[in-house]
């Protein structure tokens, strides 16, 4: 606590600060009436006026352009008719906001300037709220006495409301910023009046706070807490602040008129000394020529002095000079000659240890080819002593395979021999070579030497004849230097011909050795064949080549058996093979390092695919090679399990004796047969796969870990001959459900007979990895979100529904009128039928789903197929699968309860309903049932589970019901043993989620435990998007919940953000928009399904926002607007797509900056025009900004872009600018430099201004990650980073082989770990041998080495260039 007398010693500026205080305890006191009021005024003038509208702006109605809508003009006029003077300023408000703020319209009675950012009285000053109350008319009802009209000429006559006005202005305009004590006096007694009012507001709790405080201040006996004090403290600032900047005008002024004065000074004093120095300048002209004679005269002597001298020296150190080059010449030809004798004795040593080695080699591989002999003769001998009891079919098998055996060891033998013959001959041949000419090489190179030294001695000489005194001196030194360096050379040539011949001597020995070794494994290898061969006499290659027949025989029968499927869950009596109704599925290979995020609705993904997969060679193969390892992810429903099926039985036809036939019978295309297949039809590539082995994980979900040991123990269980051979073959291991197997819960210590070698990672069971085996692995998205491809041999594919849901419909609806009988004719008009209900785009998002997709057909079909929302289309599904259960027990009710429906009557009355209302108690549980799953914390039990799970919730009876309707199944897999214990599953997930949507909207009285429930289930950044479809049902069914899921995730969002933000990952590309811009998807499908079930309005939380014209569809706007406008002041991030010259975009995007400058922290802009875009970001405390232009367009010519003004980068983490104007990248660098402090990660592309890059890097103390693209001579920016730098990346520059040595030098030079990354950058093609210069560098880890060509569209242009991507690290020193 502190006291105001503490502040100031001098009483009467204490006394200014009470008056401060006094003013601001008054406006609290005010409050309450003038916030009431203004509400009320509010909803009197909306009251009147009836219609709304919130597209008209201010400036519009200042110039009397009329509303389309009238509303407006009317609320104008209601404004103006309440003003007690009618004269309104209209510059602080804003008229869209009208409707939802019903402080904009308060601000029309404020003074005309500085109240325009003003929202709330909260914000808003004495001076403004004391204006609204003397300006409005609607106050004269809540006070005792009349207010002052106009400026009052007799003091006496004026109000409180003026006097209160007054004194704030007094004190706000005080220059010396005193108050004496009667003034200070007279201000308490004002203000303490005023709030004693007797009409309104002497019975307010607010005003009456305030008087109780306004005494004690009086007495000084108002104790502040800190936070009081601070506010306080900011308002006397912002005060001090104005008066002082008044000041400063002042000065500045007064300093341009004295400034102009001294100008005029200085320039008279600068011509006077002009005068004074041209008369200085004729003077010492004239003493100069005086001297110029007596100088001239002086150096001519000096000259002949100094030259005679020269003469006599010169003569004496060329004697020198010849006595110092005979001596040299002398020492040069002993130490030539005794080199060449050292190198002679040396070279005719070698060669004698090679001859003699050579030998010694040569006799231990004739000792060691006898050796084998031998043993292969006694090993002859005795298999055919074993081999003589044994029949005549044996004895004769052994004696064709014992001479074949001996004819290929004795050719490998005797060409094994040979090849080490002639690789001896051709190695002593090379060596002698090499001997050879590396003599002559040193040879030349002496007599080179020479000559270049007798060619340098006769040049010093000419050259020293002609030079002075300083050059006989440096001559002197030159050739002490050249005779040192002579003397080295000659040593390192010595010194180098010596280690190369080592060298040569050590490689020979080594090539040797390591012939030795493969001929000694050649021959151990038949050797052990053959003793395999002769050993076993159980198992022949006949008998295991009719094993593995049986098993693939097998295999063919039993999945053929299962390959069957009911057409439509609400008739799982139409039992078809799965061929009549297959349509191939959209499948995608996800780019390499790339993830897709999921949330249960409709997604560009565009950005992260590559082209569609059509068969199987580009599923199995990736460049010609076979895949070891495939994934294929994808949403509930969407196919994989069918897929899964259909690449089975495609594998049972490649492999039929009678596929041709059954080739014949696929090409048919009448109604009853299957149609033209359009992907997935090259057989062939499945024919070079031996083997298929199906495994659904599910069935050993905590029990067993190895996938090879479950396909073992599924073929033994049939009681089929097994051997670990069959691994030998290709094969493909098809393991389907990945998502619903856990590991099992090992007990401490574990089972003896138990062996798990999973180690850490126990997220997926363990596959047999070879190159003869390919492993597909079918998932949902959650299970593969942390999976990177590894290698070139790991793929990674999106499913996400059928290619062509139209030929689904129609496959479906032929064999349903197969069924009844109905005509082609009339089959065809039904399919006209059903396409025409498709323009629903709710329905048309629906039918890529192929479960949902069966369904609705089948809902049309039989006429029950509804348009106007997704909860009518979900109720009317789930009524026919009462109805089916209800005819196939022949009963009329699962029970009596009717009260079901009635807390959701209005989503009821939208459809066919009748069975559901009759059947209430089953309905309930089934919802709670669905709840209580699909919030589970674990989500391998959250879409599949127990069946104790279910018997939590209903009894069994009621489990045997719903398993009759079809809305709960057990999953049944293609399983090579008998499953069992089959799970538990809802039909769809959808079904799951608008069930448990219905649980939410019955229960509401429970919606602390709902909301909980869904918090702990949806509580991270990764799995929020999950709860997509469950909210958009919920928006239909539930306002109120709905209302609080939209607040959680925004706020999990929020938080994501802020977690990804300060986390410093490796990750090159961070995109904290991509979580953000789903989720407002989400959003916008709740809103409309709102609309479509006739909901009330619903106030829902949407603070991160993206705005894309082209990416969001026509429909979603509007909602996306009213979405805004409901949260526009509280909005957190935004991810803005500007095309062109948008200007009502632009100013879109300014009017939420604006609005938001409180809460706006992520800031996403991308600009495509030809114009530049001004915003002004003034009080934004932005922690990331991104920033680009004219991307991902071919555009002709994109000039414009994002001029960002007021920027301040104090808050800022992340900074990405992308082709920035040069204005903005001046700007945005000059600000970097002074408030960039915590910036942690930059990235930047197409820099020009080098040099201010340079000066803003050493102010970024807190930077760890830089990425720069696009920009040359970069190198120059590595010596201005700051010590916090821990990972540098260039991208698409031009570099060159001594700037890869600088980087390199730099990084090594770092006290810290650095990591380094050229990606795509264009080197010389003469400087290739780069990647061999750095693996010999110590102190750096290379992860990455790689030259590419460009190719031949880019080739023309980047000529004689390579594409190099090179990444490393730093070792530190222990």
């Amino acid at each position: 606590m502190a006291s105001l007398a503490d502040v100031y010693k001098d009483k009467e500026r204490t006394n200014w600060l009470k008056a401060c205080l006094a003013i601001g305890i008054a406006k609290s006191g005010l409050k309450h009436l003038a916030d009431n009021e203004a509400q009320n005024f509010h909803r009197l003038i909306y009251s009147r006026v009836g219609s709304t509208c919130n597209s008209c702006s201010t400036k519009n109605l200042m110039h009397h352009k009329p509303c389309p809508r009238k509303s407006c003009d009317k609320v104008c006029q209601e404004i103006i008719k309440e003003h007690r003077y009618n004269s309104l300023f209209w510059k602080n408000t804003s008229a869209q906001l009208w409707q939802t703020n019903y402080w904009e319209i308060a601000k029309c009675y404020f003074p005309p300037d500085g109240y325009a950012a003003t929202s709330s009285i909260r914000d808003t000053d004495f001076n403004g709220v004391i204006s609204f109350m003397l300006n409005c008319r609607r106050f004269d009802s809540s006070l005792s006495f009349r207010i002052t009209t106009g400026k009052p000429t007799n003091p006496t006559s004026v109000c409180l409301l003026y006097k209160a006005r007054e004194i704030g202005k007094a004190v706000r305009h005080s220059s010396v910023y005193k108050v004496t004590d009667v003034e200070l006096l007279d201000y308490f007694t004002t203000l303490s009046n005023l709030l004693n009012d007797s009409c309104y507001l002497i019975g307010d709790s607010d005003a009456q706070k305030a008087v109780k405080k306004l005494e004690k201040l009086k007495k000084d006996t108002l104790l502040l807490t800190t936070e009081e004090m601070m506010c306080f403290l900011d308002a006397v600032d912002a005060t001090l602040k104005k008066r002082l900047k008044d000041v400063v005008d002042t000065s500045l002024n007064e300093l341009r008129e004295n400034t102009a004065l001294c100008i005029d000074e200085i320039e008279d004093y600068i011509d006077t000394c002009k005068l004074e120095l041209e008369k200085e300048e004729e003077l010492h002209k004239q003493d100069f020529d005086k001297n110029a004679d007596k100088r001239t005269k002086d150096y001519n002597e000096l000259t002949v002095s100094l030259r005679k001298d020269f003469d006599e020296n010169a003569d004496k150190r060329t004697q020198e000079y010849d006595e110092l080059t005979v001596t040299r010449k002398k020492d040069f030809d002993e130490n030539a000659e005794k080199l060449t004798q050292e190198y002679d004795e040396l070279t005719v040593t070698r060669k004698k240890d090679f001859d003699e080695n050579a030998d010694k080699r040569t006799l231990a591989f004739d000792e060691k080819v006898d050796k084998c002999t031998q043993d292969y003769d006694k090993l002859t001998v005795t298999c055919k002593n074993n081999f003589d009891e044994n029949a005549d079919k044996r004895t004769q098998d052994y004696d064709e395979l014992t001479v074949i055996r001996k004819k290929d060891f004795d050719e490998n033998a005797e060409k094994l021999t040979q090849e080490y013959y002639e690789l001896t001959v051709t190695s002593k041949k090379d060596f002698d070579e090499n001997a050879d000419k590396r003599t002559l090489a040193f040879d030349e190179k002496v007599d080179k030497c020479t000559q270049d030294y007798d060619k340098l001695t006769v040049t010093c000489k000419n050259n020293f004849d002609e030079n002075a005194d300083k050059r006989t001196q440096d001559y002197d030194e030159l050739t002490v230097i050249r005779k040192k360096d002579f003397d080295e050379k000659a040593e390192k040539l010595t010194h180098e011909y010596y280690e190369l011949t080592v060298t040569s001597k050590q490689d020979f020995k080594e090539n040797a050795e390591k012939r030795k070794k493969d001929f000694d494994e050649n021959a151990e290898k038949r050797m052990r064949k053959i003793n395999e061969q002769c050993g076993n006499t159980s198992f022949t290659e006949t008998s295991y080549k009719k094993s593995c027949e049986e098993i693939q025989t097998w295999l063919i029968k039993q999945y053929r058996a299962m390959c069957v499927v009911p057409v439509s869950m609400l008739d799982p009596d139409i039992d078809v093979p799965l061929e009549r109704i297959y349509v191939p599925p959209s499948i995608k290979a996800l780019k390499r390092g790339q993830d897709v995020i999921h949330g249960g609705i409709e997604m560009d993904k565009s950005s992260t695919m590559e082209s569609d997969v059509n068969c199987y060679k580009e599923l199995l193969h990736r460049d010609g090679n076979p895949v070891n390892t495939i994934y294929i992810q994808g949403d509930p429903g969407c196919g994989k399990t069918t897929f899964s099926t259909k690449l089975v039985l495609d594998w049972c036809n490649a492999h039929s004796e009678n596929d041709a036939s059954t080739k014949k019978k696929r090409t048919v295309t009448t109604r009853g047969k299957a149609s033209n297949r359009t992907g997935f039809s090259d057989l062939d590539t499945l024919r070079d796969y031996k083997f298929l082995f199906f495994v659904s994980l599910r069935d050993y979900s905590g029990t067993m870990c190895n996938v090879s040991q479950m396909v073992v123990e599924a073929i033994q269980s049939n009681k089929l001959p097994w051997d670990d051979s069959v691994w030998e073959h290709k094969c493909i291991v098809l393991t389907d459900a990945a998502d619903e197997w856990y590991h099992p819960d090992l007990s401490y210590p574990p089972p003896r007979d138990y062996t798990c070698r999973c180690g850490k990672d126990q997220s997926m069971p363990l596959y047999l990895q070879r190159n003869n085996i390919t492993n597909i692995i079918t998932a949902r998205p959650w299970k593969l979100a942390n999976r990177r491809m590894s290698d070139s041999l790991t793929c990674m594919f999106q499913i996400s529904g059928v290619a062509n849901y139209e030929t689904l419909a129609r496959n479906v609806i032929n064999v349903l009128a197969e069924k009844n009988g109905i005509s082609q004719k009339a089959t065809q008009s039904k399919c006209n039928d059903f396409f025409e209900k498709l323009k629903n785009n709710n329905m048309r998002k629906l039918m890529t789903i192929p479960a949902i997709c069966v369904q609705l057909v089948h809902q049309f079909y039989v006429g029950r197929l509804m348009e106007d929302s997704l909860c009518s289309i979900y109720i009317n599904m789930l009524d026919m699968h009462i109805a089916k259960g209800l005819h196939k027990l022949q009963i009329e009710d699962f029970d009596t309860e009717t009260i079901c429906v009635k807390e959701i009557k209005h989503i009821f009355e939208t459809g066919k309903n009748e069975y559901m209302s009759a059947n209430g108690s089953l309905i309930r549980s089934a919802c709670a049932l669905a709840f209580k799953t699909l919030t589970d914390s674990s989500k391998e039990s959250s879409l599949v589970f127990a069946k104790n799970t279910i018997t939590n919730h209903m009894t069994e009876t009621q489990l045997g019901y719903l398993l009759q309707t079809g809305i709960i199944t057990q999953k049944k897999s293609l399983a090579l043993s008998p499953q069992k214990n089959i799970p538990y599953m809802f039909v769809h997930k959808t079904i799951q989620e608008f069930l448990a949507s219905m649980h939410i909207a019955i229960n509401q009285t429970g919606i602390e435990d709902i909301m909980s429930a869904i918090q702990s289930a949806y509580c991270d950044g990764k799995s929020i998007l999950d709860i997509g479809q469950l909210f958009i049902f919920t928006c239909g069914m539930c306002a109120p919940v709905a209302e609080r899921m939209s607040k959680h995730m925004m706020d999990v969002i929020t938080s994501d953000m802020e977690s990804k933000l300060l986390s410093i990952s490796d990750h090159q590309k961070m995109n904290l928009f991509s979580t953000p811009n789903f989720a407002q998807r989400i959003l916008l499908g709740g809103f409309i399904e709102r609309l479509a079930n006739k909901q009330p309005c619903l106030q829902l939380t949407l603070t991160h926002i993206a705005l894309d014209d082209l990416r969001i569809p026509t429909k979603e706007i509007d909602a996306l607007n009213t979405l805004i406008d409901m949260n526009i002041s509280n909005i957190t991030s935004m991810d803005a797509q500007l095309y062109y010259n948008s200007q009502q975009k632009s100013n879109r995007v300014q009017e939420i900056i604006s609005q938001s400058r409180e809460s706006l922290s992520y800031l996403r802009l991308r600009h495509i025009g030809l114009s530049d875009l001004q915003l002004d970001l003034q009080g934004l405390k932005l922690k990331s900004l991104s920033c680009s232009r004219g991307l991902k367009l071919n555009i002709l010519s994109c000039t414009g872009g994002t001029v960002l003004s007021n920027l301040d980068c104090t808050y800022m983490r992340s900074c990405c600018i992308l082709s920035p104007t040069p204005l903005s990248e001046m700007c945005i660098l000059q600000l970097m430099s002074i408030t960039g402090k915590n910036i942690t990660r930059l990235q930047l592309m197409d820099v020009k201004s080098i040099d201010l890059l340079c000066a803003a890097l050493p102010s970024l103390t807190s930077l760890h990650t830089l990425i720069i693209s696009e920009t040359n001579l970069a190198v120059t920016l590595l010596y201005y980073l700051p010590e916090s730098i821990r990972k540098v990346v260039y991208r698409a520059s031009d570099v060159s082989a001594q700037d890869v040595k600088s980087m390199v030098e730099w990084s090594k030079s770092r006290d810290a770990c650095v990591r380094f990354e050229l990606l795509d950058c264009r080197l010389p093609a003469n400087e290739s041998d780069t990647c061999n210069w750095m693996k010999q560098q110590d102190g750096i880890d290379i992860t990455q080495c790689e030259f590419k060509d460009y190719d031949i569209l880019r080739r023309s242009i980047l000529k004689d260039r390579y594409r190099i991507s090179i990444s490393w690290s730093t070792i530190l020193s222990k």
